[in-house]
Formats: structure tokens, C-alpha cells, sequence
């Protein structure tokens, strides 16, 4: 079966999709994206990812105004015609060379359920540079981390994680991290340069297991700590069984546990908001 997307509201076949070589979104990366799960044919987390779908737009003045009822259309349009029923999802918004772009498109999770009993390996790597606004969103430059990850694979870790010059511990390349200690868990503060993850936010609410703060978390304290685990869309809550030389056992994490028992539970309850809406709901949609 060809792959399909829907580019600018229409049901394509990838291989015909034509984006201008001319637009900032291509030429220098202006544009924002979410990777969204799907399970069972939905989107989860929808509302969360849409809302900062809309922030990270207008931050980079991209005017783009399609409605949660329509863009949640599109979305089960494109999982449909993939047959893709748990995967991913992936919604980008570009600046085109004539008015801004849309581009719908889905693949298989690369995160199996079987996976988390493994857990994650990350490697700690240094990033000092990091100033602006860009790290709050997630835009189309994602060089450093793709190449970052693509090192830390190639060296045998799951993940690079990544501290500033002081110790201080950022993110992952793609995941947010928590550390849990003598009952408290802790996860790098806003006030870092780091992406306030849509995972992320959801285990803050959940205030499970004793406190749960966003602070400074430095190196030093991962390495010492009872349990750590990191989040994003795709693989929820993950436990880290490793880093750099620190071997954790995973046998003895009952935070971790109980907040991906919470987290799985999150995940279906937004389902549910999503199939209770509209633009939840199935309609007719024409291809071009």
C-alpha cells in the first residue's frame, strides 16, 4: 500500500507531494511540529498537543488557523487511509513560499510496549550553547538533537542526555527527565532551556507518590538517585536502567511504576475526551 499524507487539507499519495524549495519553512527551518500517539486509530493527549501547536505558531508568526474540528478530521483521514491503528502521528506547520503549509503524516510507533521493562541507557554529553526561545518549541531545527541521538545510538545508548556547564541536566533529545529520591521527585524546571513536554506536563499533574517539583537537577544527584525515568508522547513514562556509569534496577522502582500505571490511564481517559468531541467523531472527507 502507498503511503499516504494530507498536505494543505488534501489526501495525497506522498510520493506526489510537491513543497517549495523556496519557503523559510525548507530553507531555514521555520516551523513547528507534534508528534502525537496514536492508539486504537486516535490521537492521544489531542487537546494539549493542538494547544501548543496554536502557542508555538504564533511565536514563530506563522498564521495558521485551521480549527481543532477540522485539523482532528484530518488526522483520522490520514490514520485511516494508512491503516496505521497504533503508530504515530506527526503534524507540521511551515512557512511555504506562498502562505503557510500543513503537512498530516503517520508511521509505526518505534516504541513497543514490551520495550519499558528494558528501559532507556543515556549517556550524559555536554550542550552549553543553548540561549532563546527556540529550545521552548519544537521547531524544524532539531539538528543538534538528531545528531546527538544519532551518536549516542551509534555508541550503544538508547539517549543522549544532555547538562549545561554546571552539572545541571537539560533534557534528552527527544525525552524530559525525572529523578526520584528519598521520596521526592524532581523534574528540571521550566526555568531551564528545555521543552515543556506534553508527557512531561501530564506526570506533573498527576502529583503521584509523595512530592513532585520542578527544581535544578544536577548530574550528581541523577547518578545518586533511587529511581529515574524520562517521558515524551511516544513512550509515556520510561524507566532509565542506565547512565553513563550508573546501572539502575528496575525491579526496585515503585515510583516509576506507579506513574506509568497513572500515565496509562491518563492516555485512555483522553481518548475518551477525543471521542466525546466533534471533531472526534467520523465524518466525510474528500481526496484530491
Amino acid at each position: 500500500m502507498r503511503k499516504k499524507i494530507v498536505l494543505n487539507g488534501a489526501l495525497i499519495e506522498a510520493e506526489t507531494a510537491g513543497i517549495s524549495p523556496l519557503g523559510e519553512g525548507f530553507l531555514y527551518g521555520r516551523g513547528i511540529f507534534e508528534t502525537v500517539k496514536l492508539a486504537a486509530g486516535k490521537p492521544v493527549f489531542f487537546a494539549e498537543h493542538t494547544e501548543r501547536l496554536r502557542r508555538s505558531a504564533g511565536e514563530l508568526a506563522l498564521d495558521w488557523s485551521v480549527s481543532d474540528e477540522e485539523l482532528g478530521s484530518r488526522c483520522r483521514v490520514v490514520a485511516e487511509a494508512n491503516a496505521i491503528a497504533d503508530g504515530v502521528l506527526k503534524i507540521v506547520v511551515f512557512q511555504d513560499e506562498k502562505g503557510v503549509g500543513e503537512l498530516l503524516l503517520t508511521r509505526e510507533n518505534p516504541y513497543p510496549l514490551g520495550r519499558h521493562a528494558q528501559g532507556f541507557k543515556l549517556n550524559a554529553v555536554l550542550d552549553a550553547g543553548r540561549s532563546g526561545k527556540t529550545h521552548r518549541l519544537k521547531t524544524l531545527n532539531q539538528l543538534s538533537n538528531v545528531m546527538a541521538r544519532a551518536k549516542a545510538r551509534a555508541d550503544g545508548w538508547d539517549e543522549a542526555l544532555f547538562h549545561d556547564s554546571n552539572g545541571g541536566l537539560l533534557e534528552g533529545t527527544a525525552t524530559n527527565l525525572f529523578v526520584v529520591s528519598r521520596g521526592v521527585t524532581r523534574a528540571t524546571g521550566l526555568h531551564a532551556p528545555i521543552l515543556p513536554g506534553i508527557a512531561r506536563a501530564v506526570v506533573l499533574r498527576l502529583r503521584l507518590g509523595g512530592r513532585i517539583e520542578e527544581a535544578t537537577v544536577t548530574l550528581a544527584q541523577a547518578l545518586e538517585a533511587d529511581e529515574v525515568f524520562v517521558t515524551n508522547s511516544l513512550v509515556g513514562v520510561m524507566p532509565v536502567s542506565r547512565i553513563d556509569g550508573r546501572d539502575y534496577d528496575l525491579s526496585q522502582n515503585p515510583v516509576t511504576q506507579s506513574v506509568m500505571s497513572a500515565f496509562r490511564l491518563a492516555e485512555a481517559e483522553s481518548i475518551d475526551r477525543f471521542c466525546r468531541t466533534a471533531f472526534g467523531k467520523r465524518r466525510s472527507f474528500s481526496s484530491e
